[in-house]
């Protein structure tokens, strides 16, 4: 059976709301944000980063703007990709 899993889109939740009040122990959150190390120390709630440690969560971070400018940059620099379906016999 998976494991339960939590996707918050919006980093200013993390602030506003308890996302992960329900998060069953164990489970996986994956927050969107381009913070990282210290940023996610200093922004992230004591009470989120107590949550995630008593409650052993699987704790991820991915920038998907970041990752998408990325992909649509590598894209455009790219040859054009033709679709074409294989010769008739």
């Amino acid at each position: 059976m998976p494991r339960p899993s939590l996707r918050l889109r919006f980093r200013s939740y993390v602030t506003k709301f308890d996302m992960i009040k329900t998060a069953r122990p164990g489970a996986t959150f994956l927050l969107n944000t381009p913070w990282t190390g210290a940023e996610l120390e200093e922004k992230l709630p004591t009470k989120m980063k107590e949550t995630i440690a008593s409650r052993d969560l699987k704790f991820y971070t991915i920038d998907a703007t970041k990752v998408a400018k990325e992909i649509g940059s590598l894209l455009l620099s790219s040859p054009p990709l033709l679709l074409s379906s294989p010769p008739l016999p």
